[in-house]
């Protein structure tokens, strides 16, 4: 790559290839996010370079400051600090794995995307692969804003589950587009829970190679308690991780400053060999007034709707190809 040596790759996918480098004209150690294919789509050209312009724009603690958006080849190559970190799900799998480790690391995780919140940008991407840790600095930073959004909230059209934008393990009920809700600041709570029941239970609460079924789970199949899975997760934190993954954004946390306040009183309560125990979001500030979106008396209407959504997801197309072998019904 132009101006740089030393490559070493960190991350690759279809879309995007992470190096790690050295910076020829003052050997300074970056990080450099190119587009992987030669010749990336308009709407990558266009998420890259709104990521760098919103890296201008805010200046954030916990984020990766960025250096430059420089031109290589047929895409754009976004330059950050090499803050010599490692994905999250890296560092956890080094670490003792204990409570105590999960509460410090979630703490740093929600102070940053606190930080997000507070400045209206709500990140739509939040997964393990985008939060890295530094272990020499003891420093959690969040990445990848590409998709992040500067709206209070905003609408997500249905589209094919293979296309929609976040990673479809970890994205919301509402950003998949078929809850007829807006996507907030709380869509990125959904996706923290789904981070945090991954590290304490080491498996996703949802899993399957069929996005229908992805989609289908996120908006109708509750999720196995964390504790059922591994009994020496605390109950309180079990329920907090459970309270995240609520279908309706109205019985997640109303903030990420409500989740923070349950993550330091567990935290305390550790330190002080106490048991932790507490209803979580019990003590959480119910100052914000919003019109909830849910709807309300018409659960005839929903249950049906859902039964609808499970047939199609168990044969999508055996209705169709019925009629087209047969298009009179004769």
């Amino acid at each position: 790559m132009n101006g740089y040596n030393s490559l070493q790759t960190i991350y690759k996918s279809e879309r995007v290839t992470v190096f790690r480098a050295i910076r020829d004209m003052d050997g300074k150690e970056v990080i450099l996010k190119s587009q992987t294919p030669e010749f990336p789509s308009l709407r990558d050209l266009t998420r890259i370079k709104y990521e760098y312009e919103l890296s201008q724009k805010f200046s954030l603690e916990g984020i990766v400051p960025t250096l430059s958006l420089e031109k290589q080849g047929n895409g754009y190559t976004l330059v950050m600090e090499d803050v010599g970190g490692i994905p999250l799900l890296d560092y956890w799998n080094s670490t003792s794995k204990s409570i105590s480790v999960f509460l410090e690391t979630s703490i740093s995780i929600t102070k940053n995307l606190s930080n997000l919140h507070e400045n209206g940008i709500i990140h739509k991407d939040i997964k393990p692969a985008n939060i890295i840790v530094s272990q020499s600095a003891n420093q959690v930073y969040l990445i990848d804003l590409g998709l992040a959004s500067l709206l209070s909230s905003e609408e997500q059209a249905p589209v094919q589950p293979n296309t929609l934008e976040g990673t479809l393990s970890y994205i919301s009920p509402e950003q998949t587009g078929r809850m007829n809700r807006s996507i907030d600041f709380r869509s990125d709570l959904y996706s923290l829970g789904i981070t945090f029941y991954e590290l304490l239970t080491g498996r996703l609460p949802f899993t399957g190679d069929d996005p229908v079924e992805l989609v289908h789970a996120h908006i109708a199949i509750s999720p196995l308690p964390p504790i059922e899975l591994h009994k020496e997760i605390p109950l309180a934190l079990s329920n907090l991780i459970l309270k995240l993954l609520s279908k309706n954004a109205e019985d997640r946390y109303h903030s990420t400053k409500g989740l923070l306040d349950d993550l330091i009183l567990a935290l305390d309560l550790l330190k002080e060999n106490k048991p932790i125990e507490f209803i979580p979001g019990e003590w959480e500030s119910k100052s914000i007034f919003s019109i909830p979106q849910k709807l309300y008396g018409r659960e005839a209407e929903v249950s049906f709707l859902l039964e609808a959504f499970d047939r199609i997801a168990e044969s999508p197309f055996k209705k169709y190809n019925k009629e087209l072998e047969d298009p009179f019904g004769g």
